[in-house]
């Protein structure tokens, strides 16, 4: 017998602006007549999660765990990239927390360390909340020999789950021993640094 097509569900309120959510995706639906024509999403496989904002056009959801940042007020609603001709089968169930705090500072921060090698400083990084590492947000804090402190992007690509970064960093270094340590945040916020490093300048 088919099974109907799940009816799009809304999150429970409007959201406000800058309002971010932690979105999980748990089950899945299987088509067994993939096939048909006519997903409200075509990029996205059929029985997909999609979703719609504020009105808009339906848009793909992605199957990982989530932070999603409302880029408006409105309502965000769920549905399934599926018509009835798709004969839908299985159930996919759409957890949504809203991210304060609290919910924050209950996952587990990066993980992130550093070693020396030669003329180059390897940072790991590793992401352990399940909602992904801002790889962008990689800094360094510098304090040299004479105190002065500096906060320098990469300046290195960062890769997925390390970066090599060539020694000295891009600033003027005065003579002596200067001491440097790495931070990452994760998706949801949580911020790790790493121990300190030591390297010299002549």
């Amino acid at each position: 017998m088919r099974r109907p097509v799940v009816t799009p569900t809304p999150y429970p309120r409007s959201l406000d602006a800058g309002e971010r959510l932690i979105v999980r995706v748990e089950g899945a639906v299987r088509v067994t007549n993939p096939g048909a024509g006519g997903r409200p999403v075509p990029d996205a496989p059929p029985g997909a999660v999609v979703a719609r904002f504020a009105g808009s056009a339906p848009f793909a959801w992605p199957r990982e765990p989530t932070v999603w940042t409302a880029p408006g007020p409105g309502r965000l609603v769920f549905g399934l990239n599926v018509r009835s001709a798709h004969e839908p089968r299985g159930s996919a169930r759409v957890i949504v927390t809203p991210l304060t705090d609290a919910v924050r500072r209950s996952h587990p921060a990066p993980a992130i360390a550093m070693e020396r090698s030669g003329g180059s400083l390897t940072v790991r990084y590793r992401d352990r909340s399940g909602f992904g590492l801002d790889r962008r947000s990689l800094a360094l804090h510098l304090e040299t020999s004479r105190g002065t402190r500096y906060r320098l992007a990469a300046w290195a690509a960062p890769g997925e789950r390390r970066t090599v970064l060539p020694l000295p960093p891009p600033v003027p270094l005065p003579p002596g021993v200067h001491e440097i340590r790495a931070e990452i945040t994760d998706r949801l916020g949580n911020v790790t640094r790493s121990g300190p490093l030591l390297f010299a300048t002549r």
